[in-house]
């Protein structure tokens, strides 16, 4: 019985020590609108350039991934079961090259019921003429009010945590 205890209380503090870094060390950013929104993202995370058009905002997660917001006009005659290939696609070809493809194109359901669509692009970050850094760039964009709302984390590495932030937009 004693070990059974002992056992019990090692998990419960195990899943504690797990869990209160992840629900505390969230901030989220609040779009006014239209449409009103939120994305939720690490905390320690810093404001990062805001080069492109539409952007919104955008920081540097502490993992350096640069995560980014960007509100547009619907496109005319964009589906938006079309945007990743597109739209988003032929921006991405345009800024890295040819060396960018689609993964992934599915539609999901925002945790507040909005119908939206995940995608993957995979490109390479060439830093210099030897190295080619392979970036997998994760994508969710949601039509609303008129407006395409496209939320991209681009990650090298720690790829969960990454697609939580895009799929962390919420509306009001």
């Amino acid at each position: 019985m004693r070990l059974k205890t002992c056992l019990l209380v090692f998990m419960v503090m195990a899943l504690i020590i797990t869990l209160v870094p992840t629900l505390s060390s969230a901030d989220e950013y609040k779009y006014e609108g239209p449409p009103a929104f939120t994305v939720t993202y690490p905390e320690g995370s810093k404001p990062d350039s805001n080069i492109d058009p539409g952007n919104v905002w955008s920081i540097r997660t502490p993992k350096n991934v640069s995560v980014r917001v960007r509100v547009v006009p619907i496109p005319e005659g964009l589906e938006l079961k079309d945007a990743a290939e597109k739209w988003y696609l032929p921006r991405a070809k345009k800024a890295v090259g040819t060396s960018v493809w689609m993964d992934d194109n599915q539609e999901i359901t925002l945790s507040d019921g909005t119908k939206a669509y995940y995608f993957e692009i995979t490109w390479y970050y060439a830093g210099s003429p030897v190295d080619r850094l392979r970036i997998v760039s994760m994508v969710v964009v949601v039509f609303k009010d008129g407006k395409l709302v496209e939320v991209e984390a681009h990650p090298w590495d720690n790829f969960s945590a990454s697609e939580k932030i895009v799929k962390s937009l919420k509306f009001q």
